[in-house]
Parts: structure tokens; sequence; C-alpha cells
């Protein structure tokens, strides 16, 4: 996964320049969007409206949002100028901040979904004895593990100098650009790339993606069996829920397959697969952040 990466052949129609346009493009309606929508729940759910248990779940998910976009320009601009002229701290930064929005998101939809499912399973309870503030507390500590989980992602990220004394901004487990020194020293190489993916993708796409995915998909198999016998009608605020759980797995759905499948590519050493995940890793990773 690759921030910028070498420039791509100049041309029309060539499709490292289509792709390379359409992440720029991606990017900047995202950073637009995002800014907007992003500040306008914090301002709703922080300051104009009352401070609910089921407001603080959307302002802690707004605010993940809110403080990665903030960093969203350093990658615009390094698209537009196919380099990286912010230096390795900011690299370390942008890489590290990308995963704590991504798990805080992951992680809030997915105590917002188990918090539903108790109140639907045990209402009595959830409305008389619920503690209170429970959304901030729950709220705290997810912040805490995120940014814990994501240091890996600030240690493994660095610059590198391309042939053309680019400078581009990465994690080392993600560029295909080391294939031949993988086939060179397979053993030592596989070694190397064995510790990566411990550290950096399997964390990610397990407690990322899949755990999320499996709780959430669970808590809602249970409140749409409970609404069905009990004859209830999906409200407004399970709607909601549900549009922004579908959007975050559909979104970053297309990044977690190429990373399955470039983690293959790398032990498999198929260099040809490798150049083109790295064309299109980038992009894949923009539309996770559509949500």
């Amino acid at each position: 996964m690759t921030v910028t990466g070498e420039p791509p052949k100049q041309g029309i129609g060539n499709p490292e320049e289509v792709v390379h346009y359409l992440n720029l493009l991606l990017c900047s309606l995202i950073f637009i969007v995002g800014i907007t929508g992003n500040g306008i729940v914090i301002w709703l759910t922080g300051f104009q409206l009352k401070k609910t248990e089921f407001n603080m779940w959307f302002l802690n998910l707004a605010l993940a949002d809110f403080f990665f976009i903030l960093w969203l320009p350093l990658r615009m601009v390094s698209l537009f100028l196919r380099r990286w002229p912010f230096g390795l701290a900011l690299c370390k930064g942008y890489y590290f901040l990308s995963t704590v929005n991504m798990y805080t998101s992951a992680f809030i939809l997915m105590a917002v979904s188990i918090d539903r499912c108790i109140a639907m399973v045990y209402p009595l309870w959830h409305r008389n004895h619920r503690p209170k503030r429970l959304a901030q507390k729950v709220s705290q500590c997810l912040w805490v593990l995120t940014f814990a989980m994501s240091l890996p992602l600030a240690f493994y990220s660095t610059l590198k100098e391309t042939k053309k004394n680019v400078s581009i901004c990465f994690v080392d487990i993600y560029v295909a650009s080391n294939v031949s020194d993988t086939q060179n020293s397979t053993s030592q190489r596989g070694q190397q790339m064995l510790a990566n993916v411990l550290a950096v993708f399997l964390p990610i796409f397990i407690c990322g993606f899949l755990i999320p995915l499996g709780v959430i998909t669970s808590s809602y198999s249970v409140i749409a069996y409970r609404m069905k016998t009990e004859r209830l009608r999906f409200n407004n605020l399970y709607r909601l829920l549900a549009a922004a759980v579908l959007s975050f797995f559909i979104t970053w759905l297309p990044s977690r397959i190429l990373g399955i499948v470039q983690v293959i590519a790398i032990y498999s050493l198929r260099k040809e697969v490798l150049q083109h995940l790295q064309l299109y890793l980038p992009l894949a990773s923009s539309i996770g952040y559509i949500m």
C-alpha cells in the first residue's frame, strides 16, 4: 500500500494514468464531502442535540472520520505531485491516523450493534439498569485500543527513493518492487514477510474487518428475528445504522480482498500480480474512506 508510487507512464488512455487521476478525484471528493458532513454531525451531536447515548456513538464516529480527513490533503498533494514531499514523520502520521480511523469506525459500529441487540433482547434491563454514560466510557476505551493497535503502521511505514529519485511513502509489507530481493533470498525474505503479515495485515483484516463483520451480522440477525416474531417495524434509527454498517463493509471489501491477494502473490513470487496490485491497492484504500 503506497500513498504515492512511481510516476505512471504518460498517455491518454493509459490505465495507470486513469487510475492515478481517479484516485486524486476520489480523495478530493471525500475531503470536501467528509469535512462538511462530519463537521455537521459533530456540531449537532456535540453542541446542539441532547447528549444521549446514541448521539455519543455517532459523535465519536464522526470525530474519527473528521480527524483523519484533515490529513487527507497530504495524500491529495502527493498524488498531484507524484511524490511524497512531507518527510518521514508525516508519512508515519498519515498511515497511523488512517488506521485509527478504520479501527475506530469498525469498533464503534460493532459497539452500537451490540447495544441495540441488548436493547431489543433485554429492553427492561437496558432501560432501567444500563450504566450511565456507558457509550462515553466504551468510546474512550475504544480510542485507546485503536491507538495501540495502529502503532504497527507507524513502525512499518517509511520513505523510499525510487530509481527516478522520487520519494514515496509506503508500508513495506505491500511493496511490489522488492520481489527481486525475495527471489534472491527466499527463506530470509519469507521470514521477514511472515513477521510483517502478522504485525500489519492480519490484525487489520481480522480485528478491523472479520470480527466486526461477524459481531454486527449476528447482532442484527437477532434484532431482525425479534422484530419479526414480535411483528415490529424497523424505525429510522435501525435504517440509519444498517446503512452505516453496509457502507463501511462494502467500501472496505475491495481493499481487504486485494490485500489477501497481495499477500498470496508475495509468497508465490508472482511479480506481475504485485505490479498490478501496486496500482490498484491505493485506489481501493481510498474507496474505503468513502464511509
